[in-house]
């Protein structure tokens, strides 16, 4: 997810990061060139394989990757929670996160983001979450779907692309290449999609009615739905989408359904 800060340009129209954010965007980086270019390019190593393949020199079979997206309120975290238990009581070891903030650096990333009294320039955003991006997925989610942990993840790239659509501050498949990069191409098993209405997200969001904040709001959410079922369309292996204006039981059943056919498959 990407977050679009408050503020302004200076009087000259540029753009100012201060000290402690050009700082930790530098650490952010070298997160991503330590971890990927180092050990991919090193002369004599065999290609990496990708979490979700099979090795034939171990008998384990690779976890799941499960993605849970929507707008902001749609209940993620609870389906999640949800979807967790019905596998832990199926006996399968599982491993929670989220983005951004799955690592203690995607924390302090967060924490610095959210702290900081300037304006943040969209693209240095977009690399500072692609910073925290490379250290969830090659420190944390790969390692454990390597071992046969299914993982639940609220929010993941398709995030990011529909944000990004939605607010039409950068361009969407640069940051969807610049995720993928970050996250060694890494995509998810499942993904689903909770669908709600804008009208009902503005409301559960809270959003006040003033000035024209709530009508542009309302705008904004029609557009990143939009964008987030246009991303699930054009991949319908990958994504399950639920009528998430249903009852919670009804939402977590279907879910459930899903999850225990592609188990069995």
């Amino acid at each position: 997810m990407c977050l679009f800060l408050s503020g302004r340009p200076n009087s000259t129209g540029r753009i100012c990061l201060s000290i402690p954010t050009v700082s930790l965007l530098t650490q952010s980086l070298s997160v991503l060139s330590s971890e990927s270019t180092t050990r991919d390019r090193r002369v004599g190593l065999p290609p990496r394989k990708t979490p979700t393949e099979h090795d034939p020199t171990t008998n384990i079979t690779p976890g799941l990757f499960i993605t849970f997206e929507g707008s902001d309120s749609v209940g993620k975290t609870a389906h999640a929670d949800a979807a967790q238990k019905l596998l832990d009581e199926l006996g399968m070891e599982t491993l929670r996160t989220r983005e951004p903030a799955g690592t203690e650096i995607g924390d302090q990333i967060r924490e610095h983001v959210l702290r900081s009294g300037g304006y943040i320039d969209p693209q240095a955003e977009a690399l500072l979450f692609a910073a925290d991006r490379a250290q969830n997925i090659n420190t944390c989610v790969a390692p454990a779907l390597a071992r046969g942990v299914t993982v639940l993840q609220e929010r993941y790239i398709d995030s990011s692309v529909a944000w990004t659509e939605a607010s039409q501050i950068l361009n969407p498949r640069e940051v969807r290449d610049l995720g993928m990069w970050a996250a060694s191409g890494l995509l998810p098993d499942l993904t689903i999609l909770l669908d709600v209405p804008a009208e009902i997200v503005v409301r559960l969001v809270g959003i006040p009615d003033s000035a024209g904040e709530a009508a542009e709001q309302l705008e904004f959410h029609q557009q990143l739905r939009l964008s987030f079922l246009k991303i699930a369309r054009r991949d319908p292996q990958r994504f399950l989408i639920v009528d998430a204006e249903q009852p919670f039981d009804k939402v977590a059943a279907v879910i459930a359904h899903e999850l225990e056919r592609r188990l069995v498959a």
